[in-house]
């Protein structure tokens, strides 16, 4: 008798009608696994920043610091990510860069000083910046079937979403059970867990030897948001003197100059300024650098006055941004499924939409805490 189980296929994918493979889901898995923790990690600090100064003596600038030393290596970096994966293959990028992420995050759980800290958040941005253009195009390389490729790219952006809601909750939860040093800690295992699936299961995807780096403007970007970053950290605390702020602000008008100007002569620019001609393209730029302004600040002086100020544990806190969070990470799916189907006035009610929505879960999750002080 022929064996029955040779004579059962697997399951069929409902939406496209074809079998997705074992390699598709583990690639899926991997993928959102890293940009969730690469979202995660710009949100989670923020709640155990008082309790990092008080253990570290730690100035309010040193804590600025440990958010925007992530941030800045990590945006900074992004745009070569992708030409470094083309030229040196995006599997070994990927792992390079969950690689370095994961051995900063160990160095962040067991720094000594404020600024061993400092530099392993440095670092692990770094490794973000190369684990994030590389992760999707793993996607990409994985998943040929173009619906299943679309569907993928959803979940991966949901893992995106869900670290900006779940950040503040998780940041909470862990340094009001576990201690500060937990929410680095944490990235550990699933680090691990994603190099061991990425090497033994993930494909490598071709690579282009042509594709040239561009280290001019590398250096000038970074040059120009250091020196921004630096001036207004240090603005508020320079006291009469004011050299030391404007000496930055200098410095990042002239290489912000000098990387305009380098982007629009070599022949491959990580940031082809004719992007910028494409208003639909201008236009989100600019959204998404007021959202990111406006979002982050927002968690780092809250999660502080929260704390400091109104004597409110970690957990609270963590949930008082919950509200906030989740309308935003709700928004930021909807927005993602339906924005293909608007026209411009449909646009124009979503953007309504979300403002209101977002002024009404900064009321809820403000209100209930200080309706009484």
């Amino acid at each position: 008798m022929e064996d029955a189980s040779a004579t059962i296929d697997p399951p069929v994918d409902a939406l496209t009608g074809s079998r997705p493979l074992p390699s598709e889901r583990l690639a899926v898995l991997t993928t959102s696994a890293a940009f969730f923790m690469i979202i995660l990690d710009t949100s989670i600090v923020n709640l155990a920043l008082p309790s990092i100064g008080a253990e570290l003596a730690s100035t309010l600038v040193g804590l600025q610091w440990i958010v925007d030393g992530y941030a800045l290596v990590f945006a900074s970096l992004l745009l070569s990510g992708g030409s470094i994966a083309d030229r040196y293959g995006v599997k070994n990028v990927f792992m390079t860069g969950l690689a370095i992420f994961t051995l900063a995050s160990a160095l962040c759980s067991t720094a000594p000083t404020i600024g061993l800290l400092h530099a392993a958040r440095v670092l692990q941005g770094a490794g973000a910046a190369l684990m994030l253009p590389t992760s999707l195009a793993m996607l990409n390389h994985a998943i040929a079937e173009p619906k299943r490729r679309t569907q993928a790219i959803s979940t991966w952006a949901g893992a995106g979403a869900l670290g900006i809601a779940l950040g503040p909750v998780v940041g909470g939860i862990l340094v009001e059970a576990l201690g500060w040093r937990s929410i680095f800690a944490v990235n550990l295992p699933i680090g691990l867990a994603g190099l061991w699936v990425t090497w033994r299961h993930l494909p490598e995807s071709p690579r282009s030897i042509l594709r040239s780096l561009d280290p001019v403007g590398q250096g000038f970007a970074i040059t120009a948001l250091a020196s921004l970053t630096a001036a207004l950290i240090n603005a508020p605390h320079a006291g009469s003197s004011a050299a030391a702020p404007l000496a930055g602000a200098l410095a990042f008008l002239v290489a912000a100059a000098g990387f305009l100007l380098t982007e629009s002569i070599v022949r491959n620019p990580m940031l082809p300024l004719g992007l910028f001609r494409h208003p639909a393209f201008s236009a989100t730029a600019a959204a998404g650098l007021l959202h990111n302004v406006g979002i982050y600040g927002m968690i780092f002086v809250l999660s502080i006055g929260l704390q400091s100020l109104h004597a409110a544990d970690p957990l609270t806190a963590g949930l008082l941004f919950l509200p906030l969070t989740g309308g935003l990470a709700a928004g930021t799916r909807i927005g993602s499924r339906y924005s293909g189907l608007m026209d411009r006035n449909g646009c124009l009610w979503a953007a309504t939409w979300s403002r209101r929505s977002a002024r009404l879960s900064w009321h809820c999750s403000i209100y209930p805490r200080f309706a009484g002080s």
